[in-house]
């Protein structure tokens, strides 16, 4: 190939036709100049200024002749004009002027002139210089156009070699991509980061067709849902729209059901298109989400690009399908450290000998083996060495395979006798055979708190003595040894203070709490070490004096007892003064079981309240009968309950002072099937101490209430209607209901009934009687103290409360005799009545004496034998008693 440059250095250059500007301001020289020009061959254009010469210089001439001395713009100034303007700078210019000096010339080239013609000028040395000029500039452009060819040539090659390095930095960035993804995957980033760190790599190779923007959706695992994961550069709007991969708006719903790589167009709100391309994040049948790539505008994806995008696609599956194993993995190891941890159990993982492989912070806390300590220590140094050998043998049972756990409760190692820590240890075997779960629950807490529960069921909490449970188990191996042993003998003593509730109600709780203290205390210097001292409840105590040799050591120390009880108590100022009444049961007996001694024990105390209080009594066989008998006394009477067997009957209660009948007391009896009437005295005790005189005391009122209502529907008068309240009535909530309730059913009138509460039942808690007699008497009805003078009553509780009869009872008026004691009382009794404006009424009246000292006294009404005894009330009303009239004296 020949050299092309050589070619043109050979050429002939033709200057021929060129075009020269000829600027002066004189127009002769203008077309002396032109006409040279012309008869060389060339185009000559005038211009006669510098502002001419500057418009048609546009034209673009070969040369330009430009005069220097000119008006207004002259040679020098257009010359700079010319240069400054790119569209004419590259054009010659020779300058005309008649000036010859240096620096004239100096000047013209410094603003752009390339030559300098002198005025008058020769024509031959003027176009000599037009020539050389003109074959200058022509040679200026063949150079400039072979530079340009050589330019466009080595561009040409340049472009090649750029695409080429360009297809190899693409397929190396690709690459490069696939290889940081693999990297990235095994970093300790969470998938989330991968995925957002991964659409950043894809997007930064920056030589495919991709835009700077695009998103990955991922399945949600819970609900197979795609949702937006991870972006780039995406608009609101669309972020907005394509959260959830739901609906066809999205433009990768192509992708995710044909499960390959597809290319769509989305049209955008303002009319213009945008390209993507989808690659869906399969693994087999699973597919876990898709990459969404925003094109370059009117850029389609080559193949290399969706083999690209492939390549990542599956890289990323099998990245997030194990970031999902390690996230899992993770997450059931957190869950299992947090459950190993806050399990509240101590925890050790160990060997088959006991060493320890891992523990929490619990099992340190309570074996004190740090975990520095693992390497010589073994689970066993936690354990106390009495416990050791026993606790390997269990947990020997689990490593040998004979059991998968075993639970044995150890005492800890450490500590001293009085603040001694135990566990319940635990084993059980791991998966794998070759490791074990060891626990340590710390029951040290819990065990003192069983002992204190216990300590607490079987003690009194106010004296710290033992409590009924306890004497009971107690009690029981004592009658065991009895009946293994004849010669084995036991005695108990149960005792209480007398009159102890009235202590309470006129001092307080408190004073009777310290004197159950005072009395405890007392006890125990009598009884030393000789028995066992148990509070039963209130005030009731008992003593086991168990291998005694006599049983009659009961009744010596029953003595003692009593004698100590009877010494005052002192608080502070105050000295109480009280007794004691004790039962005592004995192994004589021959019990099979505690609980009957202790209820024999009572019934003998019982027996000493009866008796007058004060003194000690020894339960026998014969009491054991009685308290049968009594037993079946209450079966009995449950039985009349349902079957109706009580019955009323009515004693009249007469005026001392007209003799005729004011009213009548209504009289419980007992029609028993099997043996006739039964007398109150036997069975009312019984009921009050059953409480069945709650039922039998409610009929009782109401069927009273009834017979009055029929009595004056018959005879239309009315009478007054006395009825006996039970002291365990008296204490019931509802008895002003009850009360209510009778009168409302019979319709009696309450101004006719009269409530009868014996002295020693309102005495017994004053202040609540008080406020019931006023609600009772709020009925309108009446109320009257029974067997007045046998109780404890002051006058100050007698003047408060809402009476309105005290009844004389029957011991005083029956040894009434002139001057005798009984006749002063009865006397003071009236007296009392009549200054607090109540009425009397006697009871027991047997005789006229009787009745006439009685009328003597004052007293307004009696009752008893003298009139009538208590009478049915078919009796009553049938055979005129009611319309008797007993004489009075004068």
């Amino acid at each position: 190939m020949p050299d092309q440059h050589a070619t043109y250095m050979t050429q002939t250059i033709s200057i021929t036709g060129r075009t020269v500007l000829v600027v002066d301001d004189e127009p002769i020289n203008t077309k002396l100049l032109g006409a040279y020009l012309k008869r060389a061959g060339y185009n000559a254009i005038e211009a006669q200024n510098g502002g001419d010469a500057l418009i048609k210089a546009r034209s673009q001439p070969d040369l330009i002749l430009l005069d220097i001395m000119m008006p207004e713009m002259d040679g020098f100034e257009t010359c700079r004009r010319l240069k400054a303007d790119d569209a004419t700078r590259d054009i010659p210019v020779i300058f005309l002027s008649a000036l010859s000096d240096t620096e004239i010339k100096t000047r013209g080239l410094e603003v752009g002139g390339v030559d300098y013609v002198s005025k008058p000028f020769d024509s031959r040395e003027l176009l000599a210089r037009v020539s050389t000029h003109l074959t200058l500039r022509e040679q200026e452009r063949k150079i400039r156009s072979y530079a340009e060819t050589l330019e466009e040539k080595v561009a040409e090659r340049t472009n090649k070699l750029l695409a080429a390095e360009a297809e190899l930095q693409r397929d190396f960035d690709i690459q490069s991509v696939v290889n940081a993804l693999l990297r990235i995957s095994l970093d300790d980033v969470e998938l989330d980061e991968f995925l957002h760190t991964s659409l950043k790599q894809i997007l930064s190779v920056p030589l495919l067709s991709f835009e700077n923007r695009g998103a990955i959706f991922l399945d949600t695992e819970d609900t197979g849902e795609m949702s937006l994961v991870s972006y780039l550069e995406l608009p609101e709007e669309t972020v907005g729209r394509c959260r959830h991969l739901d609906t066809v708006a999205c433009p990768c719903t192509e992708a995710l059901v044909t499960r390959s790589i597809a290319a769509t167009v989305e049209e955008l709100d303002d009319g213009t298109e945008q390209h993507h391309v989808c690659a869906p994040i399969n693994h087999g049948e699973m597919l876990l989400g898709v990459i969404d790539i925003h094109l370059k505008e009117g850029h389609t994806p080559d193949t290399k690009e969706m083999e690209f995008l492939d390549a990542v696609a599956n890289t990323m599956a099998r990245v997030i399908l194990y970031k999902r194993a390690i996230r899992d993995l993770m997450r059931s190891e957190q869950h299992y450290r947090t459950i190993f941890e806050s399990t509240g159990t101590a925890m050790a993982i160990t060997d088959k000998q006991g060493a320890i492989l891992l523990a929490n912070s619990e099992f340190q806390r309570i074996s004190g083996l740090s975990e520095q300590s693992w390497e010589y220590a073994t689970v066993y140094d936690a354990i106390h060495e009495d416990d050791r050998d026993r606790a390997r043998r269990h947990v020997k049972r689990v490593t040998s395979g004979q059991e998968k756990s075993i639970m044995l409760e150890v005492r800890m190692a450490g500590g001293s006798d009085f603040e001694q820590r135990s566990s319940t240890l635990v084993a059980s075997n791991l998966p794998d055979g070759e490791e074990y779960v060891l626990s340590l629950l710390d029951v040290t807490d819990r065990k003192r708190a069983e002992q204190q529960v216990l300590h607490n069921a079987r003690h009194d909490a106010l004296t710290g003595l033992p409590n009924r449970v306890y004497l009971l188990d107690t009690l029981g191996e004592a009658v065991q040894r009895a009946q293994d042993n004849v010669d084995s003998r036991f005695v108990v003593l149960v005792m209480d203070l007398d009159r102890f509730n009235m202590i309470n109600e006129s001092l307080g709780h408190t004073i009777g709490d310290r004197l159950l203290v005072a009395m405890a205390g007392r006890l125990k210097s009598v009884i030393g070490q000789a028995g066992l001292l148990c509070r039963l409840g209130g005030d009731e105590f008992a003593v086991l004096l168990g291998d005694v040799e006599d049983v009659n050591a009961g009744e010596s120390l029953a003595r003692k007892i009593l004698d100590m009880i009877r010494q005052p108590f002192a608080f502070g100022e105050q000295e109480l003064v009280t007794t004691s009444s004790i039962g005592i049961a004995t192994s004589d007996i021959g019990y099979t079981r505690p609980e009957d001694v202790l209820r024999d024990a009572e019934t003998a105390l019982h027996r000493a309240k009866l008796r007058g209080k004060a003194r000690y009594e020894v339960f026998d066989f014969e009491m054991h009968l009685k308290a049968r008998r009594l037993m079946q006394l209450v079966t009995d009477m449950r039985q009349a309950i349902k079957r109706q067997e009580f019955v009323l009957h009515y004693q009249p209660i007469v005026s001392l002072q007209t003799g005729r009948v004011e009213g009548v007391e209504a009289l419980i009896r007992w029609q028993h099937p099997g043996h006739g009437l039964v007398s109150p005295g036997e069975f009312i005790p019984v009921a009050e101490e059953s409480g069945l005189i709650i039922p039998i005391g409610q009929w009782a009122l109401e069927e009273a209430c009834r017979a009055m209502a029929r009595f004056s529907e018959r005879f239309g008068e009315e009478l007054m209607l006395s009825v006996n309240i039970s002291g365990k009535q008296f204490a019931q909530e509802d008895l002003f209901d009850h009360v209510k309730r009778a009168l409302v059913l019979s319709g009696m009138k309450p101004r006719n009934l009269k409530l009868e509460i014996t002295e020693s039942v309102v005495m017994e808690n004053a202040q609540h009687a008080i406020e019931l007699l006023k609600r009772l008497k709020s009925l309108e009805l009446q109320v009257s103290i029974d067997d007045f003078g046998t109780g404890y009553s002051s006058l100050s509780y007698l003047q408060r409360f809402p009476v309105d009869m005290l009844k004389i009872d029957r011991s005083f008026v029956s040894m009434m005799d002139v001057g005798s004691e009984n006749m002063e009382i009865a006397r003071t009794i009236v007296a009392l009545a009549h200054s607090l404006s109540l009425e009397v009424v006697a009871e027991g009246v047997e005789t006229v004496e009787q009745q006439e000292m009685l009328r003597a006294l004052g007293c307004q009404f009696a009752q008893g034998f003298y009139y009538a005894r208590p009478l049915p009330e078919s009796v009553l009303m049938d055979e005129g008693v009611l319309a008797s009239t007993w004489p009075m004296g004068s």
